[in-house]
């Protein structure tokens, strides 16, 4: 959630430890690939989730239009 006091920032990976060093309680979230798809992965790296990006945002979409 990006309620109060959460965000999600984007930090090039030569500067994360940078970053992690500076801003208390931060947490890396993940990794931005190249390819349009989200995978999600337990701690242990089995793979969870798989979905092309397309197919995420059609489901989104979907629900906007009621």
């Amino acid at each position: 959630s990006e309620s109060n006091t959460r965000f999600v920032v984007e930090v090039p990976p030569q500067r994360e430890a940078e970053f992690l060093r500076i801003v208390p309680g931060a947490t890396r979230l993940g990794t931005v690939v190249d390819q349009p798809v989200l995978e999600i992965s337990s701690l242990d790296g089995t793979r969870l989730i798989g979905l092309p990006l397309a197919h995420l945002k059609s489901a989104w979409q979907e629900t906007l239009r009621g």
